[in-house]
């Protein structure tokens, strides 16, 4: 793939990328993506309808996204013939709404469009999202001096947003429902075993199109890294990020028994991610340069442990511990960050991987009754935690209310 023209332009291209990284990092730090309990203050609705540019009318069969205000994914929908769509039992707090054509590349396809919402208890927010016409990267993909057949392209904006396409088994590639705006797209061959630089493509406009043929011809190289959670290995099957720091270009992959391996690398300097696990936060470093071809071996260490809360689940009447309390913990944003259940004695230690953080949390409920009795739902909120220490919230009382 030709490397970008201008030194300038690519400059400006990979904060773009770094921004998206950060992103993704940010989203594997999260264990879940359920909105907060309605016990924390009522709950409201968004119903909204997509329209075409410069029309009243609706449309229809594109896929509406919901995300937190951090951008946590939480469900999506597909918006009716009429272009309505609906997120029900909504906890009140800002989110983002997506709209994002996912039609087939032939048809004329929009614009992925972003609409901030905020929810209030008891109402329904109302956004009416105006589509904008997309515009497309195609062109074709050679690897080797051959053709590239299933290559996978990505295009990232300035935003930070990608597009990812695969081609065809001719190399063809069409990269559509594009905002307007400046583009680094990337290229990597089923192989994995050439690579390029990234391709700038500015100034896009709307509805418009720009045609362009990429070339690999550089041998990509192999990174292997032994994963640590402190001085053991790290078990927990995460998601590893690999930065390559001067295309911005990056590679993710899956660790698998402590050890990840990522394939298909630039040459170049690095930067991995590795998401929080366990009793560690989540850390970014540097891990040193991969060559053309060339095969690396390295370790990476998560070193710093996160903190968590401890305390007792009781009945409010007789005291007396509860066994299979449902504890949980949740952020600003509303996104589920830990999760357990409660002892023998009503015990409970829930968390170990949250930073210095404000405004947590903390929901203890039965579902199912504990001893023939269910108990009314328990939120403690403005709650925070310390890196590498335990709070403790004492002995939570939880009122009877009847029985099933």
């Amino acid at each position: 793939m030709p490397r970008p023209r201008r030194a300038r332009a690519r400059a400006r291209a990979v904060p773009a990328v770094l921004a998206l990284v950060t992103a993704l990092i940010a989203a594997l730090l999260v264990t879940g993506t359920t909105t907060a309990p309605a016990a924390a203050g009522g709950v409201g609705k968004i119903t909204g309808q997509v329209r075409a540019p410069g029309s009243p009318q609706g449309i229809g069969k594109l896929q509406v996204s919901l995300f937190d205000r951090n951008w946590n994914f939480i469900r999506k929908r597909s918006a009716d013939r009429s272009g309505v769509f609906t997120f029900g039992s909504m906890s009140p707090g800002v989110y983002w709404v997506q709209v994002s054509d996912r039609r087939p590349v032939y048809a004329r396809k929009y614009a992925t469009t972003d609409v901030r919402v905020r929810v209030r208890a008891g109402r329904t927010a109302v956004p009416i999202i105006r589509a904008r016409p997309g515009a497309k990267i195609t062109g074709t993909v050679r690897a080797g001096g051959r053709v590239a057949p299933r290559a996978r392209l990505v295009a990232v904006s300035g935003s930070g947003s990608t597009t990812e396409v695969l081609a065809d088994g001719q190399g063809r590639f069409a990269l559509a429902g594009l905002a307007a705006g400046n583009y680094s797209v990337f290229a990597y061959d089923r192989a994995k075993r050439y690579t390029g630089g990234s391709l700038w493509v500015p100034g896009l406009e709307a509805g418009g199109a720009r045609h362009t043929a990429i070339d690999l011809r550089t041998r990509a190289g192999v990174l292997v890294v032994d994963l640590y959670a402190g001085r053991k290995p790290l078990r927990q099957r995460v998601w590893v990020t690999a930065v390559n720091r001067r295309t911005g270009q990056y590679w993710v992959a899956r660790s698998r028994r402590g050890q990840v391996t990522l394939a298909g690398l630039h040459p170049g300097r690095y930067r991995l991610s590795v998401p929080g696990a366990g009793n560690h936060l989540s850390r970014t470093g540097n891990i040193g340069r991969i060559g053309a071809g060339g095969f690396r071996i390295t370790s990476f260490r998560l070193n710093k442990r996160g903190g968590w809360f401890t305390g007792s689940a009781v009945d409010g009447t007789d005291s007396t511990g509860l066994k299979g309390v449902t504890v949980s913990v949740y952020d600003s944003a509303g996104s589920l960050r830990a999760r357990t259940r409660t002892r023998k004695g009503g015990t409970f230690r829930v968390g170990g991987s949250f930073g210095n953080e404000k405004q947590l949390t903390v929901v203890l409920e039965v579902p199912s009754g504990v001893a023939g009795r269910k108990y009314k739902k328990v939120v403690l909120t403005g709650k925070r935690s310390m890196a590498g220490r335990g709070i403790a919230l004492g002995s939570i009382a939880m009122a009877r209310n009847g029985k099933f």
